[in-house]
């Protein structure tokens, strides 16, 4: 099964899968031992930093283990991308002007990809100060203007994102579109507390979940998802969007969109599908 992570440069794609591999008792999604051991050596420098992509496309095979109602072991071709591929804020040109090969073969996987997950970072209107302040991490510490667009930029960016999805990607069946570094703009402690699997461990529930963190989060946007659900509509009956908030400072956040990940999974093994 292809999984194809993408966002722009700094987004924090690479620590958000590296999240996962921390140890906690009531874990619910666990990248397994041997799989961690892959993924730290390669995504972690000598300093202990996760430093930036280096190259444009990177193939992973991941072992997983679902705490789900029903356990599932899945395993994941995880890819990984440079984010420079995709966009990056602070480079004057556009990524196909500057990395035309890299960007074509990015664009080549993404069309072929059956599950795509997005990420990315809030605009520049939606932080909170205190919560920015109190981010001591010099490898975390985002400067506003520099880093984050504004609302306006930020809803072009999704707009462009949301038609190359509707025009290239056939193939995919769900798109997960994760604005990340929650802490950052929400009390992440709280939205954490209101997801409980036994709770929304079904997919209608699931469904009210996602809507309430698109019309909280994702209401600048509105007009842009509702033209891709329609276009998607009349061609396939159903939405492939589904939207999260993520950080690497919350376990539960961070494993949201693995888990109903899964129970598409199921649904594909039910159903005979061919990953």
């Amino acid at each position: 099964m292809s999984v194809i992570v993408i966002g722009d440069t700094n987004v924090g794609k690479t620590s958000a899968i590296l999240a996962l591999c921390k140890e906690l008792h009531n874990k619910k999604v666990e990248i397994l031992p041997d799989s961690c051991t892959i993924l730290k050596d390669k995504m972690i420098n000598e300093k202990g930093e996760v430093p930036r992509t280096e190259y444009p496309i990177n193939r992973y095979t991941i072992d997983m283990h679902l705490h789900l109602a029903r356990p599932k072991n899945i395993q994941v071709s995880l890819i990984d991308t440079r984010g420079e591929l995709w966009g990056n804020i602070q480079a004057p040109n556009l990524p196909q002007e500057v990395f035309p090969e890299g960007h074509k073969a990015l664009n080549d996987e993404i069309k072929k990809s059956r599950y795509i997950i997005l990420f990315l970072n809030p605009y520049q209107e939606m932080i909170v100060g205190a919560y920015l302040k109190r981010t001591v991490n010099p490898l975390d510490r985002v400067d506003i203007k520099k880093d984050l667009y504004s609302s306006d930029a930020w809803l072009i960016r999704l707009q462009e994102a949301l038609d190359f999805f509707d025009k290239e990607c056939k193939s995919a069946k769900q798109i997960f579109i994760c604005l990340n570094k929650a802490d950052l703009f929400c009390d992440h402690r709280e939205e954490s507390q209101r997801w409980d699997y036994q709770k929304f461990g079904n997919s209608s529930s699931f469904v009210s979940y996602s809507s309430r963190i698109r019309s909280t989060y994702f209401n600048v946007a509105n007009e842009a998802i509702e033209e891709f659900n329609s276009r998607q509509n009349q061609r396939h009956g159903d939405s492939k969007l589904s939207f999260f908030i993520t950080t690497k400072m919350d376990r539960n956040l961070a494993e949201i969109p693995w888990l109903i990940l899964g129970t598409y999974l199921g649904i594909d093994d039910l159903q005979g599908v061919r990953r």
